[in-house]
């Protein structure tokens, strides 16, 4: 029993008992922290040296929401039903937390979880799901929600999100196939659609003149949204 021992309101176990088994085995993993750790925005880019009881907690509660975000990239490229899957997971905890009774209890959790979600997406599902997009294995509104849910996490905890662990320089060497299929489009495209099937395009890359014979094709600028 350490002189910081928490209040039994704090105890993160408590909470934890509501996890699906799954979840709850995902908590039993050991990670090497200095390799794997996501970085964190609930300080600030200040050093503390004091810590309240509250600050304490939040930092237990950060630890286990860190060992419930997978550790590793996928195989291959992501889909849309992969991208859903996780988001539906991350909610199952983020409803979890929302049903706390204790309203200072479920605050501390909420900022603990979002500042272990936005590190999640920062570093692994965010480019990825970009990677994807490129690749033609995803929809644009699945990343856009991706990046919608990584903006809400910043505004939630008020920060840049500089704290969080930066990208990989090389996300696609992450893939263990890395195979990506040429686009293979149908040979009459008439529809209502044509007409808006560029309103997402940069065109700003494209000069006046005509660039020595060569086509210039744009491509959503997915880092601006």
């Amino acid at each position: 029993n350490p002189p910081y021992s928490l209040p039994p309101k704090y105890q993160e176990h408590e909470w934890f008992k509501d996890l699906p088994s799954e979840l709850q085995k995902a908590t039993r993993r050991r990670a090497t922290e200095s390799v794997s750790f996501l970085g964190t925005n609930l300080f600030g880019n200040y050093r503390k040296n004091c810590f309240s009881t509250e600050d304490i907690a939040m930092i237990s509660a950060r630890k286990d929401f860190e060992l419930l975000v997978p550790k590793s990239f996928p195989q291959c490229l992501l889909t849309d039903s992969l991208v859903y899957m996780l988001l539906r997971y991350f909610n199952t905890v983020n409803q979890i937390v929302k049903r706390m009774s204790d309203d200072d209890t479920r605050l501390i959790m909420q900022r603990a979880f979002y500042d272990a979600l936005g590190g999640y997406l920062r570093y692994y599902l965010v480019p990825m799901a970009q990677l994807s997009y490129y690749a033609g294995r995803i929809k644009l509104n699945t990343v856009e929600r991706l990046v919608n849910i990584y903006q809400q996490c910043k505004t939630t905890l008020n920060t840049n999100g500089n704290g969080w662990r930066a990208p990989d320089k090389d996300v696609l060497s992450q893939f263990k196939v890395r195979k990506i299929e040429p686009v293979k489009l149908p040979k009459s495209c008439h529809s209502e659609e044509d007409a808006s099937s560029c309103a997402q395009l940069d065109q700003t890359c494209i000069s006046q003149e005509p660039d020595q014979g060569s086509m210039i094709v744009s491509l959503p600028r997915l880092e601006t949204l």
